[in-house]
């Protein structure tokens, strides 16, 4: 994972040279000591908890407007007319799903609890 991937708000796994890994929202300030310093960074999988905190629902039938991330890493919108769009695949990590949502909605992805 290098810093080009990642934007201000998205959730990692970061660790200073002296301390465990912690997770946490980077802000600017992370950035620019992960290229300086070269902190060790780790993507965060991306799980079910993780989808429920983002307000994921695995509700069926699908409604309009409503995002997915199927069990192949892919991730579907739904259209006007019920059926769910395949938009990206590989999304296997918190930060991707936050960037790929900001691209599409530019919104970020509120997250109800960490």
């Amino acid at each position: 994972m290098t810093p080009n991937e990642l934007r201000i708000g998205n959730w990692i796994s970061m660790a200073s040279w002296n301390a465990d890994p912690e997770v946490k929202q980077v802000t600017a300030f992370d950035i620019a000591n992960i290229v300086k310093f070269k902190y060790a960074i780790e993507p965060i999988p991306l799980t079910e908890e993780w989808l429920v905190k983002f307000g994921f629902e695995d509700n069926l039938p699908w409604e309009y407007k409503q995002f997915r991330l199927d069990d192949q890493d892919r991730f579907h919108v739904v259209d006007q007319t019920g059926y769910g769009i395949i938009i990206a695949r590989g999304i296997k990590y918190v930060h991707q799903l936050q960037n790929l949502y900001f691209a599409l909605t530019g919104e970020e992805l509120p997250i109800k609890e960490v």
